[in-house]
């Protein structure tokens, strides 16, 4: 009973997310949004160290995050701003201006599903110039409703 609650709530939970992403970003489809989303946080967890990885995923939908490509993948990666949107579009199809775009629409989703203290440890473990992704008070301003 407790396995079938939770891929319920799983399911919810990532439909839920692709539906608000679509929104922020103005994608015509869900199969657009979900290669920008996937993009978006493939990249991001490349940037964090291997523990706190598998928290940050452990909170996301499994189905957004696929794992392809990543024979060259080093946790705690420090990527810059530029080539971390250059992954980003890279991964997407898409030309730097729309990565930034959908990274700053994926990054600010992020507080519902990781939670002010998480989403704190994440954004300490990256350089203060992705801070730009977030605005002044990133988990505050930008903490949405839990996705049940």
């Amino acid at each position: 009973m407790s396995v079938a609650i939770t891929g319920k709530v799983r399911t919810m939970q990532y439909e839920t997310f692709v539906h608000e992403a679509r929104e922020r970003t103005g994608l015509a489809s869900n199969c657009e949004t979900i290669d920008a989303v996937r993009a978006v946080v493939e990249t991001l967890l490349e940037c964090l160290p291997g523990v706190l990885v598998r928290e940050v995923a452990s909170r996301l939908p499994s189905a957004l995050e696929s794992g392809q490509g990543r024979a060259e993948w080093t946790p705690g990666e420090r990527l810059t701003v530029p080539e971390f949107l250059l992954r980003v579009a890279r991964r997407e199809g898409a030309d730097d201006s729309t990565a930034f775009c959908h990274a700053q629409a994926v990054l600010q989703m992020l507080g519902a599903p990781l939670g002010y203290e998480l989403l704190e440890r994440v954004r300490a473990e990256l350089p203060t110039e992705f801070d730009t992704f977030w605005g002044a008070d990133p988990a505050r301003t930008h903490m949405h409703q839990p996705i049940a």
